[in-house]
């Protein structure tokens, strides 16, 4: 027979336990719920939403760990979806699975910028650096309609070896038209429907079918705007966003090309009068560049130059607005614009070469864009609205309205369905909001950032110091994007790091940028 001690023991102990019994019953329970959500993440497989392919080769080495694990197929979408009828096209799509055993069930959808960049081409040299990323979730990569291989707009020049310091202004526009002209008139696709609009309704059509209650939005340059423009019609699916380098929807992109440029190319010479050893080597910068394109203007320069792509001598003239166009596009990269003083320098004194060499880089046959994907978005958005006018604009000294006349130009016989007024009203959003930009950006300017952070109420707006376009593989920043991702609703996100990207040296000669031994040439 019990004891009334054995019973008040039992009792006692009972006591003790029911409160690590109810925390371990309720842990179990959430472990349930957890591994529940994850197996939902791949109830419906990929298999059999999309058609099965071969995955293409990386366009990067850093590439190839990635794309060797990854799935690829086809995702058939209407061209018309507005009717739903006609003409269907396939949309291909890249899966490239989370390195943990079980993904979270929320993926990481990331949209490619130019407009007209592929997607499944763009990122996954990118994500090579961002590899935090792709432990947790998968990572969908869609070439969206119109690029890479989505049925394609492309319209590669049917010229080859062209450097394009050989022509004007007006003999590439001209040149441009026609070869726009003649693209299109051997498309079978319809280019009015190759907006962002249908574009992010393909997308969200490929989540449903996936089964993805939500997912993450990453996006850069024009891609912030396609994330954007998602988040505003289907904001209930959407975890979090990610963007880099912001183009908000208020603004028309190509409207401030010349005054972002002009800001960006300002800030950089400023970099160089600021640093003792670059001002020292170039002390008369910005100077000499003023006179150089001032010059090209009065008086086109004829000289020959090392062709890049043949290796052989050629005669060129030189021309203002196309060294201009040139030293906009170094701009973009923070690596590259370390040559753009050196650059400058000998072309002032008359030698082009460097100038030509960097001029090739940006072959229009080798930048993987589909030209008329971007005429598509461009003139049925951006252009379907009067441009603001910068008074400025004559006051300024390096650059001119050139690029913006000759994309009008296109866009006057480009096939396209404009959007309404409504599609340029600034996104409200509450869903949690990382915005990054880079501090020299020549066409996404941190003030379109801080202009989008004002209606996204739960937003980060993170400036990167020393960065052009494209901010999110330096330094700490890959780490920040991923503790953003995993825990999105957290103000705790430090962001000091940022603070310790320097930029690389300036050349100060073709080898590098030492001025002489033992003094260094930049920061």
């Amino acid at each position: 027979m019990r004891s009334n001690r054995d019973v008040w023991q039992e009792s006692s102990y009972s006591n003790l336990l029911l409160p690590i019994v109810v925390v371990l019953s309720m842990q179990l329970l959430a472990l349930k719920a957890v591994v529940a959500e994850e197996l939902l993440a791949s109830s419906i497989p990929f298999e059999s939403v999309v058609e099965s392919s071969e995955c293409p080769l990386p366009t990067s080495p850093a590439a190839d760990a990635l794309v060797a694990r990854a799935k690829c197929g086809w995702f058939e979408v209407w061209e018309d979806r507005a009717s739903g009828s006609g003409r269907k096209i396939k949309l291909h799509v890249m899966l490239i699975p989370a390195t943990k055993a079980l993904a979270r069930p929320d993926p990481i959808f990331m949209l490619a910028g130019g407009p007209g960049q592929a997607a499944t081409e763009a990122y996954p040299p990118l994500l090579y650096r961002l590899d935090e990323l792709v432990k947790d979730r998968d990572v969908v990569l869609v070439d969206q309609r119109g690029t890479g291989l989505s049925s394609p707009l492309d319209c590669d020049p049917d010229y080859e070896n062209l450097n394009i310091l050989n022509m004007s202004f007006d003999e590439l526009t001209h040149l441009q038209n026609q070869q726009m002209k003649t693209c299109l008139s051997g498309y079978e696709a319809n280019p009015e429907f190759y907006g962002t609009g249908n574009a992010m309704d393909d997308l969200n059509q490929l989540r449903d079918a996936l089964g993805h209650q939500k997912i993450n939005l990453m996006g850069v340059s024009y891609g912030t705007r396609a994330a954007l423009v998602y988040l505003r019609r289907y904001e209930r699916t959407v975890r979090s966003v990610v963007i880099d380098g912001v183009v908000p929807l208020t603004r028309s992109l190509p409207a401030y090309f010349i005054r972002d440029a002009e800001n960006a190319l300002s800030g950089t010479i400023r970099q160089c009068e600021q640093n003792n050893e670059c001002h020292q080597q170039f002390p008369l910068l910005r100077e000499h560049l003023e006179s150089l394109l001032s010059g090209l203007r009065e008086n086109p320069h004829s000289t020959v130059v090392v062709n890049a792509i043949t290796g052989e001598d050629e005669a060129v003239t030189i021309y203002a607005d196309t060294v201009a166009s040139i030293l906009r596009l170094v701009l973009y990269s923070r690596d590259l614009s370390t040559l753009l003083p050196l650059a400058v320098e000998e072309a002032y004194k008359g030698n082009y070469k460097i100038l030509s060499a960097i001029g090739a880089m940006f072959d229009p046959q080798t930048m993987g864009m589909s030209t008329g994907m971007q005429y598509s978005v461009l003139c049925g958005e951006d252009f379907s609205r009067t441009m603001p006018v910068d008074p400025a604009e004559p006051g300024y000294k390096f650059f001119r309205g050139s690029l913006i006349e000759s994309m009008d130009d296109v866009c006057d016989f480009w096939p396209t369905t404009a959007v309404s007024m409504d599609y340029f009203r600034a996104v409200h959003s509450d869903v949690p909001v990382l915005l990054t930009s880079g501090e020299l950006d020549p066409v996404t300017p941190p003030v379109w950032g801080e202009e989008a952070a004002l209606t996204l109420v739960n937003s980060r707006h993170i400036i990167v110091p020393n960065v052009g376009h494209g901010t999110w593989a330096f330094g700490c920043m890959p780490e920040l994007v991923a503790e953003f991702v995993a825990n999105p609703g957290s103000q705790t996100l430090d962001a000091t790091c940022v603070a310790d990207i320097r930029r690389p040296a300036f050349f100060f000669n073709p080898s590098g940028p030492v001025l002489r031994e033992g003094v260094p040439g930049g920061d």
